[in-house]
């Protein structure tokens, strides 16, 4: 009869922690939801590469006088500044170019190199650059080089002069940039003429 008193059952106690857990996993899946949008704005579509070629302009538009390497001119001055410059910028552009710093240099690279363009300054330290024209002009190896007349001398009469000894252009340094210049040489070059 004593053996029927002890109680064994009264151990399941235990069982009110199981209902925890579940009260924990509800809150960390309603944190990640909004974390989401940000996730449309990394994946870009296949419409966003297209839109990358924009700086390519800038790039095309810097090669763009490559195709005139082919072009010779020559640049004939006796001002080293200016020389430098300009040399300087015809680089960068990616024309093709040779100096003279004097009359006797012009006239045999003129007759050497047959360039596509001369640009001639009028003062020259030896011989007047409208002297130089007028020689070029005669000797039938360079006669038909396209020559302009670079200078600061603004002077109409100048002007007249040139062109009536066969100067096709005159510009006057202080009325152009170099970059001015180089459009002019750009269009002359794009125009397709060429010397025999």
């Amino acid at each position: 009869m004593d053996e029927v008193k002890n109680p064994p059952p009264q151990t399941p106690t235990p069982q009110p922690a199981a209902p925890e857990p579940t009260s924990d996993p509800e809150p960390k899946p309603t944190r990640p939801a909004p974390l989401a949008p940000s996730a449309p704005s990394a994946p870009p579509p296949g419409s966003t590469p297209p839109a990358t070629p924009s700086p390519s302009p800038e790039q095309a538009a810097s090669s763009a006088p490559t195709p005139q390497l082919g072009k010779k001119i020559l640049l004939i001055d006796d001002d080293a500044p200016f020389l430098e410059l300009y040399a300087s910028v015809f680089t960068s552009v990616g024309f093709n170019y040779s100096v003279a710093q004097n009359g006797t240099e012009a006239l045999e690279k003129a007759k050497a190199e047959k360039p596509d363009l001369i640009l001639l300054d009028i003062m020259m330290p030896d011989t007047n650059g409208l002297e130089i024209l007028k020689k070029l002009k005669q000797d039938p190896d360079t006669a038909a080089i396209t020559v302009w007349m670079i200078t600061n001398l603004a002077e109409q009469i100048d002007q007249e002069t040139a062109a009536s000894l066969g100067a096709t252009n005159y510009i006057v340094k202080s009325a152009c940039t170099p970059k001015q210049v180089c459009e002019k040489i750009s269009t002359y070059f794009a125009s397709g003429t060429t010397n025999p």
